[in-house]
């Protein structure tokens, strides 16, 4: 089965993996935007991890044996407050494998090879690999991760001894190999977490086992249980994805979108948070009420950076310039004008109503 998927995966794995990578890196910013107030210890976190376990390889021995593995994982998980965790991941890793075959001599590429009845590589290697991960409930930390190692194998016979094609150096003894991850995180505490992984290998080499006796590459499985910690972990009270060594707004209620500080994020910069903001757009200047929309200090719904007449009365009409309408523009505004309708031309007096004869005396 690992064959098959090896064959199948040699055409195309190069785009598949590099452009999962890409594409992992590329969206992580889009991922932090989702926040949901969720306090892990992996947001912009170094995490160092130990695990170990066995493999189980694939190889043209007739009979698998189980080896063992271990390896040191450094990762970096990059800063977000969703629960999508994206990351990068060192790995240091030693694995044996070995394989049992009674056939004695078989035909290979190399021509017919007489193979001992077991054999046991150590593999050492050293590979880089992007990985996704999504917070369960703050506790489980499920994860998938792809990568490229270079790997550096020594077979050895029954005996111990490098095995007759590694003795006469028939092929070279190192190479790459993609690999693939899934696994489970479990934490237990805010920096101690345990690690459950299996690890599919697929190197591009035939001779793992010291002998290429078909068409595809040797590959092999690890299964591991390790546990991980995380030595800079800063906790994160009110849960905003900012740590409490640099979050300027620690009490910051849970589902509040923070700006890199911590603190409530404000659009508009007018001193109102967006969260509180029933105007998040207002231009730098102007001035805003307590609910962050344009003062309007007479209510005429004219705001006073364009009202020419800021101190209007309740209730009086105003133009578009928050200044009392006068509709026979006779001097005196309606809110006050007795007679609104008065001619154009027509003297007034204090009411807005034409003066009579007697009323006109006064005026000279």
């Amino acid at each position: 089965m690992v064959h098959n998927l090896n064959k199948c995966l040699q055409g195309s794995i190069y785009p598949i993996l590099f452009g999962a990578i890409l594409i992992i890196i590329t969206f992580s910013n889009c991922f932090a935007q989702e926040s949901v107030g969720t306090n892990n210890p992996f947001n912009n976190a170094f995490v160092f991890g130990l695990d170990g376990g066995v493999t189980i390889p694939q190889t043209d021995y007739k009979q698998s044996k189980i080896g063992f593995s271990v390896r040191g994982v450094g990762e970096y998980y990059f800063n977000t407050n969703s629960i999508h965790l994206v990351g990068l991941k060192l790995k240091l890793g030693s694995d044996q494998i070995k394989g049992e075959d009674d056939r004695g001599i078989i035909s290979s590429q190399d021509g017919p090879r007489d193979i001992p009845p077991t054999f046991t590589t150590s593999i050492f290697s050293v590979g880089l690999a992007a990985t996704y991960s999504l917070s369960i409930g703050d506790f489980f930390f499920p994860y998938i991760s792809a990568g490229v190692s270079n790997l550096w194998f020594d077979p050895k016979d029954d005996q111990n001894k490098p095995a007759s094609g590694n003795a006469k150096d028939l092929y070279s003894k190192t190479t790459y190999a993609f690999n693939f991850e899934f696994g489970l995180r479990f934490l237990v505490s805010d920096k101690l977490s345990i690690n459950l992984a299996v690890e599919p290998s697929l190197p591009r080499t035939d001779y793992l086992d010291d002998v290429a006796a078909a068409s595809n590459e040797d590959t092999y499985s690890s299964f591991l249980i390790g546990f991980s910690y995380s030595p800079f972990y800063s906790s994160d009270a009110d849960g905003d994805g900012v740590s409490d060594a640099i979050d300027m707004c620690p009490d910051t209620h849970s589902g509040i979108k923070v700006d890199e500080f911590g603190c409530p994020v404000d659009s508009d910069k007018d001193g109102v948070p967006d969260y509180l903001d029933k105007c998040p757009d207002t231009p730098i200047g102007i001035a805003i009420d307590q609910n962050g929309c344009p003062l309007d200090s007479d209510g005429d719904g004219i705001v006073d950076a364009i009202d020419k007449c800021p101190d209007t009365p309740s209730g009086a009409k105003v133009d578009e310039f928050g200044c009392p309408v006068d509709s026979d523009k006779d001097g005196v505004p309606d809110y006050l004008d007795e007679c609104p309708d008065t001619p154009k031309g027509i003297m007034v007096d204090q009411n807005g109503c034409p003066v009579n004869e007697t009323n006109l005396n006064k005026f000279f």
